[in-house]
Order: C-alpha cells, then sequence, then structure tokens
C-alpha cells in the first residue's frame, strides 16, 4: 500500500526526493546556493541514497515517491536475507537463519520505517552486509576490503552508520591489532 500511496508518510519523504530530483538534473546536493536561493532546499544525508532514488526514477520514470520507496523495500528484504546468513554462519541450522531473518521483518520499526522513502533501510543494509562478509570472510585480506567497502557504503548512506564497522574493528583488535588499525584507518580514510 504504501508503495503506490502519492503523499508522504512522514516529515522527510518529500525533501529527499526533492534532493533526489536535484541531483539527477545535475545541480549537486551541496552547494552555497542551498542557502542562499529558494527553494531551500538541504540535503542532510550522503549522497548514495539519493542517488539510489534518481536510478530508480530512471528505471521507473516516476519522479512519485515509489523509486524511494523501492529502494527501502528492497533494501529491509536484503537485509532480513542477510541477517538470515549471518545466523547460518553461526548456528549452520536452516530453521533456525530463515527464522532469525524473518524475525527481523517483525520489529514495528521496521514495518514502519522499511516502506518509507527514506536513508535508513539502505544504510542498514550496506552495514550488515559489511557485517556479514566480515563475519564470514574476516580472516582474509579480501574479505577485510570487501567488507570495509560495505561498511563506506554505509556512512556514504547516512553518516551515523558506524556501529558494525566499529564492532568488526573491535572484534578484529582481539585477533590482530595490527589488521583492525587496517580497518578503523581504511574505512575513516575513505569517508
Amino acid at each position: 500500500v504504501a508503495l503506490s500511496f502519492p503523499y508522504p508518510l512522514n516529515y522527510s519523504e518529500d525533501s529527499i526526493l526533492v534532493m533526489a530530483v536535484e541531483l539527477l538534473a545535475g545541480r549537486g546536493l551541496y552547494t552555497p546556493q542551498q542557502f542562499t536561493e529558494l527553494p531551500a532546499n538541504l540535503a542532510p544525508y550522503p549522497p548514495l541514497y539519493y542517488a539510489a532514488v534518481a536510478v530508480g526514477k530512471l528505471i521507473i520514470g516516476s519522479w512519485s515517491l515509489m523509486p524511494g520507496r523501492l529502494v527501502s523495500v528492497v533494501a529491509s528484504a536484503g537485509t532480513a536475507m542477510l541477517l538470515g546468513v549471518a545466523v547460518y554462519t553461526v548456528t549452520r541450522d536452516k530453521w533456525v537463519s530463515v527464522v532469525g531473518g524473518l524475525l527481523f521483518l517483525c520489529f514495528y520499526p521496521v514495518q514502519y520505517w522499511g516502506v518509507l522513502h527514506r536513508v535508513d533501510a539502505l544504510a542498514l543494509f550496506w552495514a550488515v552486509a559489511g557485517f556479514v562478509v566480515f563475519l564470514r570472510y574476516g580472516a582474509s585480506t579480501a574479505g577485510l576490503v570487501a567488507a570495509c567497502t560495505l561498511f563506506i557504503l554505509a556512512l556514504g548512506t547516512k553518516h551515523s552508520q558506524v556501529a558494525a564497522w566499529a564492532a568488526c574493528t573491535a572484534a578484529m583488535y582481539l585477533r590482530s591489532p595490527r589488521r583492525a588499525l587496517g580497518i578503523l584507518l581504511g574505512v575513516a580514510a575513505a569517508a
């Protein structure tokens, strides 16, 4: 129902849509004119979600709220699948992993925020993807590079997505302080 509803369901859906329009029109997101000219629209988040919505607009062909909401729904479903993979990695039990992934979708905040035209679902998807890659492949250099890349995507979607990166850095510090420093500096330098 939320996908096709033509009006904002949240206070910020319309302003995020406007910033995606600005990006696709080539006007930029972070310009001095935002403070001196009307309409006064500010881009409070990093650019990756706006870019994802702009791509969604090009695919769907509509500047409705649907492209952004679709990005959020797909990201929420992807996060549930990634959590199922994480649970399976730890337990090796298929049913427990399915329940673990689906349980994520049962939480009220996910049901509410996971369908809105907002950055939260996509940022969480990238952060959880980084965590899962770290969990499964963190012992290898390629796995660490892939996890760090996903953490950078999370930070490029919403600047407050540091928890998974910090947790993986702390876990790596217990195994190898030198490699933990690499995670810390690699993501911090790119962000």
